[in-house]
């Protein structure tokens, strides 16, 4: 059982978070002011402080600004460098959109970095999703949100070669 941390983004976030709990162990944080009933619907695990872990994921997009991490339910703000402190040694990050500077922090730290957001799966789902203008808290968008690559990169992440750019954006297998 493979422990995950979801650090910031929407209720898409915490509904990938509640599926990762069937099979392994998935907390968040940076959703400090998430209504009560979202909380007891999923289940999930909402932290009072980061906790490392070896896979961390970042919501889509994983930044605005590439200072902080997108994080609209949470009342302050998380640096990109949490990122590092989410981490343990040789962790995988998982997230959307990546900007040059978090590709930078997770080489020097000698993170794999997966962009999901790379995958033809997400963007496609992604694209008709925008297209039908379908909220993320509908049931709808609940099971056919975007997180139809990261699912997917995270079931086959040892037997599927991912695109995975290292900070000069050549694509690489793992």
């Amino acid at each position: 059982m493979e422990k995950f941390l979801v650090l910031g983004g929407d209720l898409r976030f915490i509904y990938a978070a509640a599926k990762l709990n069937k099979k392994h162990r998935c907390a968040v944080y940076g959703f400090d002011t998430l209504h009560d009933d979202v909380r007891r619907e999923t289940g999930v695990t909402v932290l009072k402080r980061i906790e490392r872990c070896k896979n961390v994921i970042l919501p889509l997009p994983m930044s605005r600004n590439c200072d902080y991490i997108t994080a609209p339910y949470y009342s302050g703000r998380i640096p990109l460098s949490a990122v590092i402190g989410a981490c343990e040694e040789n962790a995988t990050v998982y997230c959307g959109k990546a900007c040059p500077e978090m590709y930078e922090l997770c080489e020097k730290k000698s993170l794999r970095l997966v962009d999901y957001f790379e995958r033809e799966e997400l963007t496609v789902v992604n694209a008709a999703i925008a297209a039908f203008e379908i909220s993320p808290t509908t049931p709808q968008s609940r099971l056919y949100s975007g997180f139809v690559g990261l699912g997917f990169c995270l079931r086959h992440k040892n037997r599927t070669p991912l695109a995975i750019r290292s900070a000069h954006g050549r694509l690489s297998e793992p």
